[in-house]
């Protein structure tokens, strides 16, 4: 990922957050069940806490934590 500075200057500072309800059948193959902007985070707040400061210097300050690369 590009450095937030640089990505400023050219004028790509806009994010989104989306959520993805994803299923996996017996076989293990996942089947998409739904795909949402603005998605609630009630559960993920319980379950971390900090839920909404790690998206936030992840999408904001490029930080990596509690982030896992796909």
């Amino acid at each position: 990922m590009k450095h937030s500075k640089e990505l400023e200057k050219n004028g790509h500072m806009c994010r989104g957050m989306y959520g993805v309800d994803v299923m996996v059948n017996q076989n293990f193959e996942p089947k998409l069940l739904e795909f949402t902007f603005s998605p609630d985070c009630k559960r993920a707040c319980l379950f971390n806490p900090d839920f909404f400061n790690d998206v936030f210097g992840c999408m904001f300050l490029n930080q990596e934590r509690n982030v896992i690369k796909v």
